[in-house]
């Protein structure tokens, strides 16, 4: 960010670029080693990632529009945080690693988050042709006086 305004900007940027794809399959291929195929129960998984994504989603569109964004954008904002985030397995593994929680309670939470990863890029591709959204939250939107 420091170096984005000068004249260095693009060249800095074609630097990283590789190294920030580097990172994105490493991430992917450790997600991929966490999940258990031969523990997951399928419907229970389901449940959880439903509940995950559907709990966050709310949220963060709720937040979005307490903020005075329009519904469209709270809802955009509510699909793309929805899933689980890297940084939730890293909390996760520290949590096992410092003894607060057990390794077996954690494999579901863990399983529903790689399923959260999954159907992400689907709620994403979705969220701008849903206007049963928008009607949903159009009493709320003038209720806390957004203005688009």
């Amino acid at each position: 960010m420091v170096v984005a305004g000068t004249g260095s900007g693009h060249r800095a940027m074609s630097n990283v670029l590789p190294l920030r794809d580097a990172f994105v399959s490493v991430l992917s291929v450790s997600m991929g080693m966490l999940f258990d195929p031969r523990r997951a129960r399928a419907p229970h998984r389901g449940a959880g990632a439903a509940r995950w994504l559907s709990g966050k989603a709310l949220l963060a569109t709720l937040l979005a529009l307490v903020m005075r964004f329009p519904e469209r954008v709270a809802l955009r904002s509510g699909a793309r945080l929805a899933q689980f985030g890297e940084f939730g397995f890293v909390l996760a593994r520290l949590g096992v690693h410092s003894g607060i929680v057990d390794e077996e309670t954690l494999r579901p939470l863990l399983a529903a988050g790689i399923a959260s990863m999954f159907v992400t890029p689907v709620l994403v591709r979705a969220a701008p042709h849903c206007d049963t959204g928008e009607r949903l939250l159009a009493p709320l939107e003038r209720l806390i006086d957004v203005r688009a």
